[in-house]
């Protein structure tokens, strides 16, 4: 996934984009010296705390930056100062996780490394401190906490308006299986955008923790890479696969405000051309009807949460297969469903839904074909 934009975490502290998978943090540093003070080799502190929203620490570390300040005192009025970051030499120091996993090595970077000015009175030392990249999941809600610093900004005793942060987002992988050969068909978003298709029948290929302790009969090598790969879609942000009748692939698509729908003829090598499904309505969730070949697609259109039902069939003109809405209902009962995809299903003609409400999960249940929730 790419990164999200740079997010100041004000002063709440909540860190946005959450869930992710990933994250980076800036410190904007304004450090105010004297001329008479200085000693040209100083050293700033600080410590931060990631923590989950019931207080729990997921991320624990102190930063010790070493830099130069050299000046000239002309007349006792002005000051001449020239100043540098010695990144060769800063120390960091992670102790929660321990250890932590970077995106490369453990380094950071300062923009810019070093300058200088003329002043009337006290200097500025004014740049942008980057961290690693580091690989820690962080929950929906999570916070940032300074607590220590002697460089930076005086604000951050009132507010963290001074740090900044962007995340790779966690979530957004779905998925499918298909019984007859066991192999599973995965959809997650794409670097720089749209959805791509993964299909492993040995999850190995996968990268699936425990290695070969999950296959521990097996004289075969983990696979390199996984049997299918393709691109769905070079635009959607979200998309939900399915296995009509156990056979034919089909994604779910939000394209932007609308749903459609793509369907491969070849397990997923390649896939044929996006079919339009339903205008204005924000996909919360998509399951399979019991038939195998109807999908009923969730979400909230007009400001409430309506049902669109989808079934595949023959273009009475090119005779190919085609996905379609056919009927479009409102989902009586329910209340406005938060964005994102959330966990929907159907078994033995009763719906289930459960999603993440502001911290609360609630669920509901149907027995009309999702007309109606209790």
């Amino acid at each position: 996934m790419a990164f999200t934009e740079w997010r100041s975490v004000g002063s709440s502290g909540v860190i946005s984009d959450t869930p992710a998978s990933a994250f980076q943090y800036r410190y904007y540093i304004d450090h105010e010296f004297s001329p008479f003070d200085l000693s040209p080799r100083m050293e700033g502190e600080w410590k931060v705390q990631i923590v989950t929203a019931d207080g729990v620490v997921l991320f624990e570390q102190t930063v010790t930056l070493v830099y130069y300040v050299v000046s000239l005192v002309m007349g006792g009025i002005l000051m001449l100062f020239t100043w540098w970051v010695d990144l060769q030499n800063q120390h960091i120091d992670t102790t929660v996780p321990d250890p932590v996993s970077t995106l490369g090595h453990e380094s950071a970077y300062a923009d810019p490394a070093g300058g200088g000015d003329i002043v009337a009175g006290n200097g500025h030392l004014m740049f942008e401190w980057y961290s690693p990249v580091y690989q820690v999941p962080l929950p929906a809600g999570c916070k940032f906490k300074i607590k220590f610093h002697n460089i930076g900004a005086s604000a951050l005793r009132s507010s963290l308006a001074v740090i900044s942060t962007r995340v790779q987002t966690a979530g957004g992988l779905t998925g499918a299986r298909l019984m007859s050969d066991g192999m599973t068909r995965l959809v997650r978003p794409r670097p720089g955008g749209g959805l791509s298709w993964t299909g492993a029948c040995d999850l190995r290929a996968l990268g699936a923790s425990g290695g070969a302790a999950l296959w521990p009969y097996s004289e075969t090598a983990a696979p390199a890479s996984a049997q299918v790969e393709s691109i769905v879609s070079s635009t959607a942000t979200a998309g939900v696969p399915f296995l009509l009748h156990e056979v034919k692939p089909v994604v779910v698509l939000q394209e932007g405000s609308d749903i459609a729908g793509v369907v491969s003829t070849d397990d997923g090598t390649t896939w044929g051309t996006v079919m339009q499904l339903v205008s204005g309505l924000t996909m919360s969730g998509a399951c399979m009807g019991p038939d195998g070949g109807t999908i009923y697609v969730l979400g909230m259109m007009g400001g409430s949460p309506t049902v669109a039902v989808c079934g595949i069939e023959r273009d009475p003109v090119t005779a190919a297969q085609i996905l379609r809405a056919v009927e479009t209902f409102a989902a009586e009962g329910l209340p406005s469903l938060p964005s994102g995809l959330q966990f929907l299903t159907m078994q033995n003609g009763v719906a289930t839904l459960v999603f993440d409400k502001s911290g609360s999960i609630e669920a509901y249940t149907s027995t009309d074909g999702m007309r109606s929730w209790l």
